[in-house]
């Protein structure tokens, strides 16, 4: 469980830059929006591997740590894994 208590709390990216007065109008006005919010990248191959990786993490051990520790020796060992950039390439490997 979390101890929020103890937790550090901070704001969202997205409206952190605004003001409570902007936030509260943007709240009870009925009509679209005028504020530029900032563009996060949330729908990427890169994000949605992450998530698995994370996920993945979650389910093999416990603890901020060892989660931590996991995720960054998987990416390593990736990283270390040769790559192709066609199948000719692979094939040309093997030999």
């Amino acid at each position: 469980m979390i101890d929020w208590a103890v937790c550090p709390i901070s704001e969202p990216p997205v409206i952190e830059a605004m003001t409570d007065a902007e936030c509260k109008e943007l709240i009870t006005s009925e009509v679209t929006p005028t504020v530029s919010f900032p563009k996060f990248p949330c729908h990427t191959q890169a994000v949605e591997r992450h998530v698995k990786l994370v996920t993945e993490a979650s389910k093999t051990v416990c603890g901020h740590k060892s989660r931590d520790g996991f995720i960054r020796a998987l990416v390593a060992s990736r990283q270390l894994m040769p790559t192709f950039e066609s199948k000719r390439d692979f094939s040309d490997f093997s030999l």
